[in-house]
């Protein structure tokens, strides 16, 4: 088991085809194994996502292209021993669809994360009302899709549960959320966990950009950039020492299932 990770957060330009975004990400990945990452963060293109949450194109279009997205993941991870954080992604379990953080790991297998509480401008996807980490070498991310890290109960959970670090992921053109608004509630998550807490930034044509923050465990900015260039940031994540109370996350737990 690790006690440290090195993760690489890039930047990018997600108003893009998959063909155009299978082409850019094994330089990103080449890139990061350079500088010393052993994971990188890729956020996904959005304007196929977009297009299904909307009910303009059909999942199964959508999941075609997607599986060229994962398969090229799977064999880079294969081949450079990275793990490859891509998120957010639309997955099929069953009769139903989530929005899901994927983590493909050099062993050739995929792991994911399903978004946990609903919200308006997301009706065509369910949510699992649970928590699920995403475990890299002991090391341990919980990824919140969209308005989860607003609820303090679900990054609350994360802490209990022994996540190490609190990804969040905002979709640009869906959920709108002021740049202001999103810096004060990643730093609070942080000085109430005591907990690294990053937001994954992204942008699109338009100016439509979602910051990349990076907020330490003590709720300092490390790094805030809104930029429409890309650009790569690394991030050291430090195994924590958690006392998993079970009363706390029986009733954390309950509490999460009610959350509208």
């Amino acid at each position: 088991m690790s006690s440290k990770l090195v993760l690489s957060i890039p930047h990018i330009d997600v108003d893009v085809s998959i063909k155009e975004f299978l082409k850019s990400n094994e330089e990103i990945i080449r890139s990061s194994k350079e500088r010393g990452a052993q994971v990188v963060v890729m956020p996904t293109p959005m304007h196929q996502l977009l297009d299904v949450l909307r009910g303009v194109k059909r999942f199964s279009t959508y999941w075609s292209t997607m599986s060229e997205l994962i398969n090229e993941f799977l064999d880079l991870s294969t081949r450079t021993l990275l793990y490859i954080l891509f998120t957010p992604m639309i997955y099929r379990a069953g009769n139903r669809r989530y929005l899901v953080t994927g983590l493909v790991v050099p062993q050739g297998k995929v792991y994911y994360s399903k978004k946990v509480v609903a919200e308006s401008s997301l009706t065509s996807v369910s949510f699992s009302k649970e928590i699920e980490l995403l475990d890299i070498g002991g090391i341990k991310i919980c990824p919140l899709i969209g308005s989860d890290i607003f609820f303090p109960e679900i990054p609350r959970l994360c802490n209990y549960l022994g996540s190490d670090m609190i990804l969040s992921i905002q979709i640009p053109n869906l959920i709108g959320v002021r740049e202001d608004v999103l810096k004060s509630v990643l730093i609070t998550r942080a000085l109430e966990n005591s907990i690294p807490t990053i937001n994954l930034g992204s942008y699109m044509k338009g100016e439509n950009v979602v910051p990349t923050v990076l907020v330490s465990s003590s709720g300092d900015v490390v790094e805030m950039y809104n930029g429409l260039e890309p650009s790569i940031f690394l991030v050291e994540i430090t195994k924590r020492n958690v006392n998993m109370n079970r009363n706390v996350i029986r009733y954390l737990k309950n509490l999460i299932k009610y959350l509208v």
